[in-house]
């Protein structure tokens, strides 16, 4: 049985022995140079050549001796070239004095291919008296996420919102327009690679929150002001402020084009004709085989668009806290550590530590320690007590008293409780959605969204969810009611919202045993 379907077995048993750092970086290089732009076929010795290239830069990723010198005194750093020309590796013409290490750094960059092979990141093709290196695709695919997450993962989302407003535009517009049945598959492929870069940029906000968890736990856990200011200005300055919040907060701040982007999706899920235009075009585009399987996907990349965006609030809320929380925290550090010099009282205790030896010394051959010559001054004010400002009025003695409440208005109170309901409106779970749809459909009956009434903003609400609700239902709704698109082209249009009709379903209550 193979890793996920498709990777060797053995594929990560690299990466966890004493050589992990140096196979790291020699999967990394042999993709960037052989498997990542073109379709090139190296022979065996060209790919053992770049190992060799690789060991001879990296020295000290190779962990085996402890040492990279030999007993010879001749150091690996200083290994000459090899030539790949052929079938063999050759030395070159200066390589005499560095013999025995290049012999030995041959032999790592040999054994070294050869576990690539038994792991399954390379694979041996013969073509007569050739013998040609491949990268298997699953390893490929790992080597390629391996390459971007080694080169920055920031660089990888810049400017996904701007492409997605306008790839959601330009879908639009392909649907509108008089061609609409000959644009469709363009329009379907660009709503799905919109839906794809949504998810690219989600992660980018997940990462850019782990980064400061883990800066943040850095942070508290270094031992020394120096170290903790290094880690604030190394990390969080100069990695993640410069890099990943210049990516969010300029070309990808998504407040930008947030409603647009909503705009463009309320659209596409109402509009009957534009639906049926995208169905085709996912079969046409070969997104889907099926209408169903068309529905389904054009369903799921609508969903996945209005989930990311509509719930950008909360993660730029989690992200800005921390941000403010790692700057008080520097802020913090910095004032405190302007009170004391740190240095005076390192002396200082030195001083008293040897004070205190001195004392222990003297009692314990019997020497009474020296006293002071002369009589020891009292603390003395610098200016005459008759300078001295007077205050206006004595200040009164300390007396022991009980404390008193805090007494808050009344009527702050009722506007927090008003506050507090106002939020709760918002907060809409199935069991409300559930309640709303019981009071219109009885247990068997079915019904059609667009008749359902909508006599308050609780109903209005629980129906706007109730939308949400006909891509992935949550299991409670799922086990009473059935929701199906409407065949006819029907929508609802009232005072409250316009979007596309779709039927209800209620199921029929199970009998309970008697």
């Amino acid at each position: 049985m193979s890793l996920f379907g498709l990777l060797h077995d053995d594929a990560f048993l690299i990466f966890s022995r004493e050589q992990r750092y140096f196979y790291a970086r020699v999967v990394v290089d042999l993709f960037r140079r052989f498997f990542s732009d073109t379709v090139t076929f190296p022979t065996r010795t060209e790919v053992v050549a770049a190992i060799y290239d690789c060991l001879r830069a990296n020295p000290d990723l190779w962990r085996e001796g402890d040492s990279d010198d030999r007993d010879d005194g001749t150091s690996v750093l200083s290994a000459p070239d090899i030539r790949s020309n052929g079938r063999q590796l050759r030395r070159s013409s200066q390589a005499s004095e560095g013999s025995a290490v290049q012999d030995e750094m041959r032999s790592r960059a040999w054994r070294a291919y050869n576990r690539l092979l038994r792991t399954g990141w390379l694979d041996e093709e013969v073509y007569g008296l050739r013998v040609t290196v491949d990268m298997p695709p699953a390893a490929m695919l790992l080597a390629d996420r391996l390459a971007a997450l080694e080169k920055g993962l920031s660089a990888s989302f810049r400017g996904v919102v701007s492409l997605i407003r306008g790839s959601l535009s330009s879908a639009l517009t392909d649907l509108m327009s008089d061609s609409a049945d000959t644009r469709a598959p363009g329009a379907a492929a660009g709503l799905h690679k919109a839906a794809e870069m949504a998810l690219g940029f989600s992660r980018e906000l997940r990462m850019v929150l782990a980064s400061l968890r883990t800066i943040e736990r850095e942070i508290l856990g270094s031992d020394s002001l120096k170290t903790r200011l290094e880690m604030f200005f190394r990390d969080f300055i100069g990695k993640l402020v410069l890099k990943d919040f210049e990516s969010i907060y300029k070309t990808n701040h998504p407040y930008r084009y947030k409603d647009e982007i909503l705009g463009y999706l309320e659209r596409l899920e109402d509009e009957g004709l534009l639906r049926r235009l995208l169905l085709d075009g996912y079969i046409g585009s070969e997104l889907a085989p099926t209408t169903d399987d068309a529905r389904a996907l054009v369903d799921a990349d609508l969903f996945t668009l209005r989930t990311v965006f509509d719930s950008l609030d909360q993660t730029y809320e989690r992200i800005n806290a921390f941000r403010v929380r790692l700057e008080t925290r520097l802020r913090n550090t910095i004032k405190y550590a302007d009170l004391g010099d740190q240095r005076h009282g390192q002396r200082i205790g030195a001083l008293i530590a040897r004070l205190d030896s001195s004392l222990a010394s003297a009692a314990a051959l019997g020497i009474e320690p020296p006293a002071p010559n002369g009589l020891m001054v009292g603390e003395m004010a610098p200016w005459a007590e008759h300078l001295l400002r007077e205050p206006v009025t004595p200040h009164p003695a300390v007396r022991d008293d009980t404390l008193q409440p805090r007494r808050i208005s009344p009527a702050l109170l009722a506007w927090r409780a008003r506050l507090r309901q106002y939020n709760d409106l918002f907060i809409v779970h199935p069991q409300h959605v559930l309640a709303f749809l019981d009071r219109h459909l009885a247990p068997g009956e079915h019904g059609e969204a667009r008749l359902l009434s909508l006599e308050t903003v609780e109903d209005f609400l629980a129906f706007e969810h109730l939308r949400r609700y006909r891509h992935a239902p949550p299991a409670v709704v799922q086990a009473r009611y059935r929701l199906d698109p409407c065949p006819i082209g029907l929508v609802r249009d009232d005072e409250w919202l316009r979007c596309e009709n779709f039927l209800i379903h209620r199921l029929p209550q199970p009998e309970t045993a008697r």
